[in-house]
């Protein structure tokens, strides 16, 4: 089963290591600071502080601020699944002055939820993704599986399990439903709006299985807070070596997550073009480079214009994906 979130593949995924944006990607942008808004840039994000998009973001709004010279703050919104951000970039001036951090779960919402306000595809302004991640699966610190295989077994006997979400519909929801199924069994999904009460009751036994994003994943690894069982990038991770893929396991089994800078519809062009230009730029920065593999994420340099193909390759995938498990319309 091939899982992919990233059509675009790992050629462009390494594409900053190995200098693959061209020139144009990188060139000057007439637009110069007056296309900008005046004041603070907000940068929404969906989840809560800690969470995996969060610390991403605050990564980004670092870099941003001093290149964009204006203040760039992260503002957490949480609430379902990254819709309430989401739907506050939807609608916010279309001045800069409000962008957002996307993920998957922008693009699954429309497919899992009745009546969703707006299409993100035609109601949003897509800047650029900036980032990747593999998903980690976690258990507790005394669950008996110690590999997928005997996990199977556990979860076949017990399929009463808690395995813990962000949120019904999100991404990491999804990515553990298609785990279970791709190992042939399956869990009860508990819904935490609250990070931190998740990893509190997954430490404490209180839940059994966390399926999460590398970069807090990684850090509840290293605190021995949980124990990772496999990790779903096509090749194991060089922060967790130890930790074997799911497609040794489950052939064929690929999972990422990816990060875009979203802005409402309607942005001026110059605008637009202008906060591509310093996203790329950001990510090609070897400081952030080496802040963001800390985290366990790859930089990525995808533009909006490169974006357009993508979202509509990545719509049908998670269209069926959704179908497929039975979660249209239940949110």
């Amino acid at each position: 089963m091939n899982c992919l979130a990233l059509p675009f593949g790992r050629r462009a995924a390494l594409a900053l290591a190995g200098g693959v944006i061209t020139p144009a990607m990188l060139a000057p942008v007439a637009a110069a600071q007056d296309v900008l808004p005046t004041r603070e840039i907000q940068l929404l994000v969906g989840f809560s502080p800690g969470s995996n998009t969060d610390l991403l973001a605050r990564v980004l709004a670092e870099a941003l601020q001093p290149r964009l010279k204006r203040p760039v703050r992260v503002r957490n919104r949480p609430g379902t699944g990254g819709g309430v951000a989401t739907e506050a970039v939807v609608w916010a001036e279309p001045d800069g002055a409000t962008l957002g951090f996307g993920a998957p779960s922008l693009l699954i919402a429309q497919h899992v939820a009745r009546g969703l306000p707006y299409n993100p595809r035609t109601q949003l302004t897509w800047i650029g993704i900036v980032a990747a991640t593999p998903v980690v699966l976690l258990a507790a610190p005394d669950h008996p599986a110690r590999d997928l295989r005997s996990l199977g077994e556990v979860l076949r006997a017990h399929p009463d399990t808690r395995c813990g979400t962000p949120g019904a519909g999100t991404f990491l929801h999804l990515a553990t439903v298609l785990l279970m199924r791709a190992l042939g069994a399956e869990c009860r999904a508990v819904h935490y709006d609250d990070l931190e009460r998740a990893m509190f009751d997954l430490q404490t036994n209180g839940l059994q299985l966390y399926a999460n994003q590398l970069p807090v994943g990684l850090a509840m690894m290293r605190e021995g807070r949980a124990r990772a069982l496999a990790v779903t990038s096509r090749e194991r991770h060089p922060l967790a070596p130890g930790v074997p893929t799911v497609a040794e396991t489950v052939p064929g089994f690929e999972l990422v997550g990816w990060y875009s800078l979203i802005g409402p519809r309607g942005m001026p062009e110059a605008l637009v073009e202008r906060l591509e230009h310093v996203a790329m730029e950001v990510v090609r920065d070897p400081a952030v480079v080496a802040r963001l593999r800390a985290l366990g994420a790859e930089p990525v340099g995808v533009t909006g214009a490169e974006l357009a193909s993508m979202l509509q390759e990545e719509n049908a995938k998670w269209a069926e994906a959704v179908r497929a498990v039975g979660l249209a319309g239940t949110r």
